[in-house]
């Protein structure tokens, strides 16, 4: 069953309608411009698939601290006036995917301190306040994690308990490194990191094991001379047909330029 609340009102008749509701199956939509707080919402622990979107007047999430599970999808788009994520502090899992795109004033991550795993896609695309990714500490495993296009996001701080995940997209950032993924070890399938105009090191993936099925994509990052980690070199040397890397500086041009540097790290490795 599916719940639309698109006013102020309708949300806080919820717990008059619904007064035995903590875990909601279907889709609760929250969307509406007069919307500005959810307390009315504060008895929920579980909701199957959750939107919040499009609503100007909304600043933080309170309302939602009992919400300790997703099992689908959330998405939380477009909300301009979005601050903060507090209110979502007991949130641990999100079975699907979680989209999390344009909101524009959003300044951090401080209320996903709770969060672990994401199974499906996690993306983070025009957040332009965002400088950094603090509050994500506890997050150790996602399905597809897409960061774009947030012109603040200077560092990739907060991630450093990311341990897995099956496809990483790094495309039009501002950071200078990639430091925070030190703890990184195995990606599924891809990885792809573009358009990063001032990223000029990557060695935070030294400790990366394998991209299992090698596909690696790096280029436009105008900065970047150096692109030999141990995984990328691997999948150079062992999938060579899906590894495209281009435009970027001298020394991480192409992949004949990156194999020559790969040899130093077999050479430690050895």
């Amino acid at each position: 069953m599916d719940y639309t609340l698109d006013s102020q009102a309708k949300v806080d008749s919820f717990p008059i309608l619904f007064p035995q509701c903590k875990e909601l199956e279907g889709v609760l939509t929250i969307n509406g411009d007069d919307i500005t707080n959810l307390q009315a919402l504060s008895g929920l622990t579980s909701v199957e698939n959750l939107t919040i979107q499009f609503n100007s007047q909304l600043s933080s999430l309170s309302g939602l601290d009992k919400l300790k599970k997703i099992p689908g999808h959330f998405v939380l788009n477009v909300n301009n006036g979005l601050e903060s994520l507090d209110g979502l502090q007991n949130l641990d899992s999100i079975g699907g995917s979680f989209y999390m795109n344009n909101n524009h004033d959003l300044l951090d991550l401080e209320g996903l301190s709770s969060l672990h795993t994401v199974g499906g896609k996690f993306s983070i695309i025009g957040t332009s306040e965002l400088q950094n990714m603090a509050g994500l500490e506890n997050l150790h495993k996602v399905g597809q994690f897409f960061i774009s296009n947030n012109y603040s996001l200077t560092t990739m701080a907060g991630l450093e308990g990311l341990r897995e995940v099956d496809e990483l997209s790094l495309i039009g950032n501002y950071n200078e490194n990639f430091d925070a993924f030190v703890n990184l070890d195995t990606i599924g399938k891809l990885l792809y990191i573009a358009d990063n105009f001032f990223l000029t090191d990557i060695s935070g993936f030294e400790n990366l094991d394998v991209i299992a099925e090698g596909h690696v994509i790096i280029q436009n990052n105008g900065k970047l001379s150096n692109c030999a980690a141990y995984a990328i070199c691997a999948a150079i040397a062992l999938t060579p047909a899906k590894v495209h890397i281009a435009n970027n500086k001298p020394g991480c041009d192409n992949s004949s330029e990156v194999s020559s540097d790969c040899l130093n790290i077999f050479n430690f490795n050895a």
